[in-house]
């Protein structure tokens, strides 16, 4: 339902835009993108530090789980899967609810619009629980403190910061 009402949004109460709940062992209920001050905020300077904060409600509060939160262009380019495993996270248990926050520090992206997608899955990583399909949308904007030189987007995805040299 979020996905088609175009969705573009920095907060998203999944709960009360859901068609149908899902009865799964975990769902995911909320979702926002937090500034480097803990605000709601859509619009980034190109290496600034994004929050992706969402809310995890447990049927079952003893299933362990897997999170993942994932990154593609507005044109449906995967950019990145971010798994709570590659950051030696891991959910606690024996909470009914749970808020989870993923920092994505110095995020390079060149400017333009991005979407978020959630994952909750079982730990054995065989059953999704919840998947929230680009629930949060957010803007890389020019400037920051990188560069002062336009960046357009058929340039690329990811500004590198590199040494040059020679001799």
């Amino acid at each position: 339902h979020y996905l088609a009402s175009g969705n573009r949004e920095a907060q998203v109460d999944l709960d009360a835009v859901r068609v149908a709940p899902n009865v799964s062992p975990a769902r995911i209920t909320f979702a926002e993108l937090l500034d480097v001050d803990g605000r709601v905020c859509q619009d980034f300077p190109m290496g600034s530090d994004i929050t992706v904060a969402f809310r995890v409600a447990f049927t079952d509060p003893g299933a362990p789980t897997k999170l993942a939160v994932s990154l593609k262009t507005s044109d449906g380019l995967p950019i990145t899967h971010i798994v709570d495993d590659d950051a030696g996270f891991v959910p606690p248990t024996g909470k009914a609810e749970q808020q989870v926050f993923v920092r994505i520090p110095d995020i390079r992206l060149y400017p333009g619009e991005y979407r978020v997608s959630l994952w909750v899955v079982d730990a054995p990583n065989t059953v999704v629980y919840d998947h929230a399909e680009d629930c949060l949308t957010f803007t890389i904007t020019d400037g920051g403190r990188l560069t002062f030189r336009r960046l357009p987007r058929e340039h690329g995805v990811m500004f590198l910061t590199t040494n040059w040299s020679s001799r």
